[in-house]
C-alpha cells in the first residue's frame, strides 16, 4: 500500500485514537474511593510558591496578562500503609500540630493509572482515635 495523505490521515486518526483512550483509562474514568490506615513516616515544609499560567500559541490569541496564582505555605505528610505503600498528602501549616510523626490515620485514596503507570490520589487524611484501654474487673477480697 503506497504512503499518501489519505493514509497518514488515517494514521493520525488512530494515534489521537489511542492517546485520548490512554488519556481516558488512566485519568477521567471515576475510580473507588479506597480507605485504610497507616501511620504518620514525616513531614516536610513547603513554602508558599506562586504559579503564574503562561498562554499558549499565536500573541493575538486572548489572556495574555493572566494573574499569578498563589499557593500557600503547607506540609508534606509522608504516610506508610499496609495496602498502598508509602502516600503523600499536603496538609494546611496549622494542622501541622495534628499529625506528628508517628501518629496512626485513617485515608481515604484512589489508585488512578494503566499500563505499569500508577499514582495514589489521597482523598481524605484523618487521626485515627487510640482505642480507650479495656477495663479489667477488680476483685476485692
Amino acid at each position: 500500500m503506497p504512503m499518501n495523505a489519505a493514509n497518514l490521515g488515517w494514521i493520525g486518526v488512530g494515534i489521537l485514537a489511542l492517546a485520548s483512550l490512554f488519556i481516558f483509562l488512566a485519568c477521567v474514568r471515576q475510580r473507588p474511593t479506597l480507605s485504610t490506615t497507616g501511620t504518620v513516616k514525616s513531614l516536610t515544609f513547603v513554602p508558599p510558591e506562586k504559579y503564574r499560567p503562561y498562554a499558549h500559541g499565536p500573541i493575538t490569541r486572548g489572556f495574555r496578562t493572566m494573574s499569578a496564582v498563589e499557593i500557600p505555605a503547607r506540609y508534606s505528610v509522608e504516610v506508610e500503609t499496609p495496602d498502598a505503600g508509602v502516600v503523600r498528602a499536603a496538609i494546611p501549616e496549622s494542622q501541622k500540630d495534628n499529625f506528628p510523626i508517628g501518629t496512626p490515620v485513617n485515608i481515604e485514596y484512589q489508585v488512578r493509572g494503566t499500563l505499569g503507570w500508577k499514582r495514589v490520589y489521597v482523598m481524605d487524611m484523618t487521626r485515627t482515635e487510640p482505642s480507650p484501654p479495656a477495663r479489667i474487673p477488680v476483685i476485692l477480697q
